[in-house]
């Protein structure tokens, strides 16, 4: 969901959708490489038990956040050809803290030269 009021920027950020528990809500894009994909994420959520993750092609690059984080920026190197990326919010099978949401902000994708044989 976008929406204004929690952002790195200040601009707007995605908002994962509302879910109860055993639920998930997710944000993909196809992305082409080789390129960097950097973006900024953060999480409201019961710890250790509440995800938001990212999956490039299906694998995760490297483990989601959970609890009540500030802002972190990560990056991931994108291989050559089409790929999809995918953040996930989800929810175990009980309890609700803080806002129960994670947010994804400043999205970029930097082509990057391939390398040479």
């Amino acid at each position: 969901t976008a929406q204004s009021s929690v952002t790195h920027d200040g601009v707007d950020a995605a908002r994962s959708g509302s879910v109860g528990d055993k639920q998930s809500s997710r944000l993909e894009t196809g992305v082409s490489g080789p390129a960097t994909l950097s973006f900024w994420w953060t999480i409201d959520s019961e710890a250790t038990f509440d995800f938001l993750n990212i999956e490039l092609d299906g694998v995760q690059p490297f483990p989601g956040i959970s609890g009540q984080l500030d802002w972190q920026q990560k990056t991931i190197a994108i291989p050559a050809g089409t790929h999809t990326v995918r953040w996930t919010y989800v929810k175990d099978g009980s309890q609700a803290t803080g806002r129960d949401a994670g947010w994804v902000d400043e999205v970029s994708v930097t082509p990057t030269a391939p390398p040479v044989p």
